[in-house]
């Protein structure tokens, strides 16, 4: 099931962006009144689907969206598809395992 962001109502100039995983499945739905660019839209994606902004990559078709890139806009109402690869946590980044130990 998908999750959108609430809106004021339909934007007829621009459709939503509809954010999909790559296996095609819809992750979630944003009005493209929302965000001025590519970078609030990965801010309000980490809100509704949980992928934190720094281990977004977002397409359209073959392009990769930079941060500063004005949004996707579909003619019409048309809804915009975006697809979002999940890349690994960047570098420098640990993960510890926490163990807990009974004193002896």
């Amino acid at each position: 099931m998908a999750l959108t962001a609430v809106t004021e109502g339909p934007d007829p100039c621009c459709g939503p962006i509809a954010v999909v995983g790559v296996s095609g499945d819809e992750l979630c739905r944003v009005s493209s009144q929302q965000a001025a660019n590519v970078g609030q839209l990965k801010k309000i994606i980490q809100e509704l689907e949980g992928t934190p902004v720094t281990q977004q990559w977002l397409l359209v078709g073959s392009r990769v969206l930079l941060d500063d890139d004005d949004l996707p806009a579909g003619s019409g109402g048309e809804v915009v598809i975006v697809t979002l690869l999940r890349a690994p946590p960047p570098k420098g980044v640990v993960i510890k395992k926490v163990t807990h130990h009974s004193p002896v």
